[in-house]
């Protein structure tokens, strides 16, 4: 199952505890805000799920947390770079995840999972899950229980699409939202939006530089906020 709280109204979900900017799609990444808050709300418009994150100087990840469930629940990281790893400090349950990079890509981690990618280094699979590519887009997402498929009508002029690992099952949420705001190190970054997964329709709202504002499904909206 995939993501935590939102997409649960519609599917179910499973929420673990873990804890060189390559350009494979062609977009044009430089120089680009960084995506800071993520907002999703149900069908009553109440935020289901807030995500935040905070960059260093160098505009990496330093901090980000994610409140889950009404904010009944909140899960933190704080991030520290290295030249050849990442470590993830999870604040709530006080443990470590370090992740290995080589060629700028994420390889492993200390919880025992491996990351692998195809040769225009767009990932293919990681821990459980198994994703299908056509070039920029994926097309297929199984995440060792349930298969997700992908149809696509459009791309954004500016950021990226930030939901793929959300889609990857149980992945903790620490590296999910190092992922969301990183995805160049895991594979995952791409301009390409997806219009449909299964049976769900979504659409896009763009702000005047072409950064997605908002997206939904139903009556289920999400907001981003990039700076």
């Amino acid at each position: 199952m995939f993501g935590m709280a939102m997409f649960a109204i519609v599917m179910g979900v499973s929420l673990a505890s873990c804890t060189k900017d390559d350009n494979p799609d062609g977009g044009d990444f430089s120089n680009e805000k960084k995506l800071v808050k993520m907002v999703m709300n149900d069908e009553q418009g109440k935020a289901l799920e807030v995500f935040t994150f905070r960059y260093d100087s160098n505009g990496r990840l330093a901090e980000s947390s994610v409140s889950i469930d009404y904010g009944a629940s909140t899960v933190s990281a704080n991030y520290i770079w290295g030249d050849d790893a990442i470590q993830i400090n999870n604040l709530r349950f006080d443990n470590v995840c370090t992740l290995s990079l080589s060629n700028g890509l994420v390889q492993s981690s200390s919880d025992g999972d491996s990351y692998t990618y195809n040769q225009s280094n767009k990932i293919t699979k990681w821990g459980k899950a198994t994703v299908l590519w056509d070039g920029d887009m994926a097309m297929s997402i199984y995440d060792g229980s349930d298969n997700y498929t992908f149809t696509y009508g459009e791309s954004c002029k500016k950021g990226y699409y930030p939901m793929l690992p959300y889609f990857m099952g149980y992945m903790s949420p620490t590296e999910m939202m190092l992922f969301m705001a990183h995805p160049e190190i895991a594979g995952m970054k791409t301009k390409q939006l997806p219009t449909k997964m299964g049976g769900l329709t979504f659409a896009y709202e763009f702000d005047k530089d072409g950064y997605i504002s908002e997206f939904g499904f139903n009556n289920n909206k999400t907001t981003l906020t990039w700076e």
